[in-house]
């Protein structure tokens, strides 16, 4: 029997789909083509479209990506953050960043777009795509 590929195995070791549980995130992973030239906003764009807009605030111990700009001159940020949020603020939160494995503060004024849950089962897909986007705010 012949040995399975990276690939292979990291596949195989992804949660499938259920009924109860369609993974919504796989299907871009798995529509980035091979050799072609993507920029982490066309993936964040794509990303977006196969998520729902979050309705209401975030929740503690939960993952969301977003569009945000940061508002501190000089500070390097991700543009595009996935974050495990660890606490809830008046004006925002605190979370995990999973690009920098990093705990950051993000307020809502500087968040530019919907606020998009990923499920915990997605997330692994979700860290394969290029989303991470590093900006130096002016």
């Amino acid at each position: 029997m012949p040995r399975k590929t990276l690939k292979q195995r990291k596949a195989a070791s992804r949660p499938t789909d259920t009924d109860a549980n369609v993974n919504r995130i796989r299907g871009v992973v798995d529509s980035l083509g091979k050799g072609t030239k993507i920029t982490p906003t066309d993936v964040m764009k794509s990303l977006m479209e196969a998520l729902e807009p979050l309705q209401g605030l975030p929740e503690p111990d939960k993952y969301y990506t977003y569009i945000y700009n940061a508002k501190t001159p000089g500070l390097r940020y991700d543009q595009h953050p996935l974050v495990r949020i660890s606490s809830l603020s008046r004006d925002g939160f605190t979370g995990i960043n999973l690009h920098w494995n990093d705990s950051r503060r993000y307020t809502y004024p500087e968040i530019v777009s919907s606020l998009y849950e990923i499920y915990q089962s997605e997330v692994s897909d979700a860290m394969e795509l290029p989303t991470a986007y590093y900006q130096t705010n002016s």
